[in-house]
């Protein structure tokens, strides 16, 4: 699915950058959890 790809590369870099998800929400405005689902594939 390509929703999963784009989650797993989002987590992927996300890592890279020594992020967390928290971090990255507060940097995108993006809640924490719907970020969560998006790595996840769920959204």
């Amino acid at each position: 699915m390509r929703e999963n790809n784009f989650g797993g590369r989002l987590k992927a870099r996300r890592k890279e950058k020594g992020l967390t998800l928290a971090e990255l929400s507060k940097l995108t405005g993006v809640d924490t959890s719907y970020l969560g689902r998006i790595e996840q594939g769920k959204r």
